[in-house]
């Protein structure tokens, strides 16, 4: 019941969120990159000149082989509002591939607060990107700017299933470029 009401939600929140909305399937087509499968959605360009794809939760298999959490930077303008944001951890697809202090920050702290993640819209190269951030002190100093170019510091999960590769990503830092 649980995951049912999520997936009816979902196009809901996403259409309403004013996030990157798309007709096309998620998870539209594979691509081979360093003998591994990539699942496209939404390109993110990172500070070190990687471009990797974007993935949604619910468009990982619930049969996972490996997470791995990286920290990550990237450049963008912080758009124009913020909004509900998306959970990037599932429970009971995720657990025990995660570290205790990575489960909270991206899940369990909302849980313990009944909260819901927020999320802010970047841009990057002509693209928004709705991202979810997870430090509630980013949130509150930054909701409310728009039009600055930042240096984003980000929790980049490489989840590995089937041959895959799914990319996840939640922001912790935000600081402006002047």
């Amino acid at each position: 019941m649980k995951k049912i009401a999520r997936c009816l939600l979902i196009p809901f929140i996403v259409n309403c969120s004013g996030g990157n909305v798309s007709n096309t399937n998620p998870v539209q087509r594979n691509i081979e990159s360093k003998d591994e499968n990539f699942i496209l959605s939404h390109s993110l360009t990172l500070i070190d000149g990687e471009k990797i794809s974007l993935s949604n939760i619910y468009a990982i298999p619930n049969n996972i082989d490996s997470i791995q959490v990286d920290n990550v930077q990237f450049e963008a303008t912080l758009s124009d509002y913020c909004g509900k944001g998306n959970y990037i951890y599932d429970e009971e697809k995720m657990d025990g591939f995660l570290s205790k202090k990575i489960e909270f920050i991206l899940y369990y702290q909302y849980k313990k607060t009944n909260t819901e993640p927020t999320a802010f819209n970047f841009k990057q190269d002509n693209t928004n990107l709705y991202l979810t951030v997870t430090n509630h002190e980013i949130i509150t100093k930054y909701c409310s700017k728009t039009n600055i170019r930042t240096l984003n510091t980000a929790f980049l999960l490489k989840v590995y299933s089937n041959g895959a590769r799914y990319n996840l990503l939640a922001i912790n830092d935000v600081k402006p470029i002047e």
